[in-house]
C-alpha cells in the first residue's frame, strides 16, 4: 500500500476528529461565557423570551433584567442603576428622582406638573435590556423592552390600551461620572397593545 493510499483511508477519520474538536471548543467557550455572565450578582442575566404574562399580572415586576449578551457589557452595573432609578421614579410618581436619572437637557424640557399629569397612572414592569451598543461621544444605545399599564386615555394614540408593550432604544450619556438617560428619537420606539 502506498503512503497516499493510507492517507486517503484515514482522511475521513481525521475530518471527524476536527469537527468533534471544534464542537468541543465551541461548547467550552459558551460555558465559560455563561459563567462570566452569571458571576456578577448585581446584573442578572435572563433568557430572552417573548411569552407574555397573564393580563392580570401586567406590567410585571419592575426589576431591570438583562439578556446574557447585554449583561456582559462593562457598563452593565451603571446601566442597571440608571434604569432602575428611572423606572422606579415613574412608578412612584417621583419627579425629582426622575430628573436625577435623565440628562440636564432632558430635565429642562419637563415641568413638574406636566410630568406628573403624563405619568399619573403609569406603572412600568417586565423591563429587559436586550442589547447595549457603544455609540460616538462616549454614549450608549440601550435596546430594551418593557410593559406599561396606565389609564387608556394616557396611552399612545397609535396603541390605545390600558396595557402596552414597548420596544425602545434609549440613548444614555455620561454627565461627569454619572450615566443618564438622554433624549431619544420617537422613531426608535415600537409600541403594541398587550
Amino acid at each position: 500500500m502506498s503512503a497516499s493510499g493510507g492517507l486517503r483511508r484515514f482522511w475521513p477519520l481525521f475530518l471527524v476528529g476536527l469537527v468533534l474538536l471544534g464542537a468541543g471548543t465551541a461548547g467550552l467557550s459558551l460555558r465559560q461565557a455563561e459563567s462570566r455572565v452569571s458571576e456578577d450578582p448585581q446584573v442578572p442575566a435572563v433568557i430572552d423570551t417573548t411569552s407574555a404574562r397573564p393580563r392580570a399580572e401586567e406590567p410585571g415586576p419592575s426589576t431591570v433584567e438583562f439578556t446574557p449578551d447585554a449583561s456582559a457589557h462593562p457598563d452593565a452595573a451603571a446601566i442597571r442603576s440608571t434604569l432602575t432609578g428611572y423606572f422606579d421614579a415613574i412608578n412612584n410618581r417621583d419627579f425629582d428622582k426622575w430628573r436625577a436619572h435623565v440628562t440636564s437637557k432632558v430635565a429642562l424640557e419637563y415641568q413638574r406638573a406636566n410630568w406628573l399629569a403624563d405619568y399619573a397612572s403609569t406603572k412600568d414592569g417586565s423591563i429587559l435590556v436586550r442589547r447595549v451598543i457603544n455609540s460616538p461621544n462616549n454614549t450608549l444605545r440601550i435596546m430594551l423592552s418593557f410593559t406599561s399599564t396606565q389609564d387608556e386615555a394616557k396611552s399612545p394614540a397609535t396603541a390605545r390600551s390600558d396595557c402596552n408593550r414597548w420596544r425602545s432604544t434609549y440613548q444614555l450619556a455620561w454627565e461627569g461620572r454619572l450615566l443618564r438617560i438622554d433624549k431619544g428619537s420617537p422613531q426608535s420606539t415600537v409600541v403594541t397593545v398587550c
